[in-house]
C-alpha cells in the first residue's frame, strides 16, 4: 500500500492574486484557498486504485472537506493510477469544482456553509 499525502493535490501553479477591481475574483480566490486547506491521505491497492481516503484536516464544510476524497476516488475509477495521472486529474477536478461554484453563485454571492 502506498500513502499519498495532501501534496498530491496541492501541486500546480499558484493562484494569482485577483484584480483589485473585481470583488468576485476575491471570493473565487478565497474559495480556492479554502479548498486547498483540506488535508487528506489516500491508500492505494496493488493496482494503484484508491482503496481508502481520509480527511486529516478539514475546514468544517462537508462540500470542501469531502471534495478531495470524492475526486481521488473518481480519478482512480477512471484509471488515473500513476502519481502524475492522479495529480493531473485532481487538478482538473479542482478547476471544474471552482468553475461550477463560480457559475452557481455569480455576481459575488457567497455559497452558504453547509455545516457539519
Amino acid at each position: 500500500m502506498i500513502l499519498l499525502a495532501l501534496a498530491l493535490a496541492q501541486t500546480g501553479p499558484a493562484i494569482p492574486p485577483p484584480p483589485a477591481s473585481n470583488p468576485r475574483a476575491d471570493e473565487v480566490t478565497i474559495t480556492a484557498r479554502k479548498l486547498r486547506q483540506v488535508e487528506f491521505g489516500i491508500t492505494l491497492d496493488r493496482k494503484g486504485r484508491v482503496k481508502d481516503c481520509r480527511i486529516t484536516k478539514g475546514v468544517g464544510d462537508p462540500a470542501f472537506d469531502g471534495f478531495w476524497c470524492d475526486a481521488a476516488h473518481a480519478c482512480s475509477d477512471e484509471g488515473h493510477v500513476s502519481t502524475d495521472a492522479m495529480k493531473a486529474c485532481l487538478k482538473t477536478r479542482e478547476e471544474e469544482f471552482l468553475a461550477a461554484l463560480n457559475a452557481k453563485y455569480p455576481g459575488g454571492r457567497t455559497p452558504p456553509a453547509t455545516g457539519k
